[in-house]
């Protein structure tokens, strides 16, 4: 549903769910999230285009509140430093 606003169109570049596997490790500690999503911009007008947008507001919030508890949800935003490469 998030694909079809226009503003994320334009504006979202990449969309990145993480869904926890089942193994463990006793190497580190790992919290107990349920998921994680990583939704990567143009820059932070295109976030906010895209969150205010009337489709958003409108269609895909209220679904999201079907499966994610937005009271809840951690945000960070920021921007990546590249550490290793190709």
């Amino acid at each position: 549903m998030f694909k079809q606003i226009p503003e994320a169109k334009k504006h979202c570049l990449r969309y990145i769910q993480t869904h926890p596997i089942k193994q463990k490790t006793d190497v580190v500690d790992v919290d107990n999230f349920d998921g994680t999503a990583e939704l990567w911009f143009d820059n932070l007008e295109g976030l906010e285009n895209t969150l205010n947008s009337q489709l958003y507001k409108d269609k895909v919030f209220p679904d999201e509140k079907k499966f994610l508890d937005h009271e809840n949800t951690l945000v960070t935003i920021g921007n990546q430093v590249e550490i290793i490469s190709d």
